[in-house]
């Protein structure tokens, strides 16, 4: 085991960020925000980050866009403020959005599976009697 290392590498995902056309896979997709960063490491474990940098990937290829760290607030600033009006418009079925389309979790989709099936369920017993 050595005791002083570098290239131990933590990525930390923020959401999605940008709709942009990808330079590398010519898709156009919603980009990823990310933040990288490289420790120094002693007994194999991370001490000190000595690179820090900030991207935009695209989710369907991995390929990245390097940006400044000013830009990468401005996304976490915009990211918060887009989830905070999406906590505003949850209704009991889903989440609601601009244009009023709703969006169910799986969690809300396997409920309404389930209750259907014991709909269907009472029905054929109902019918048998």
């Amino acid at each position: 085991m050595s005791i002083f290392g570098w290239e131990h590498k933590k990525v930390q995902n923020y959401g999605p960020a940008k709709r942009e056309k990808c330079n590398n896979c010519s898709n156009e997709a919603t980009f990823q925000l990310q933040k990288l960063s490289i420790y120094f490491t002693i007994f194999g474990r991370p001490i000190i980050p000595y690179v820090i940098s900030y991207r935009l990937v695209c989710p369907l290829c991995k390929n990245y866009i390097e940006i400044e760290g000013t830009e990468f607030y401005e996304f976490i600033d915009r990211i918060h403020s887009e989830k905070e009006t999406d906590n505003r418009m949850i209704s009991p079925d889903g989440y609601v959005t601009e244009n009023g389309a709703i969006y169910r979790t799986e969690t809300q989709l396997n409920f309404i599976r389930q209750m259907k099936e014991i709909e269907m369920e009472r029905e054929k017993r109902n019918n048998k009697d």
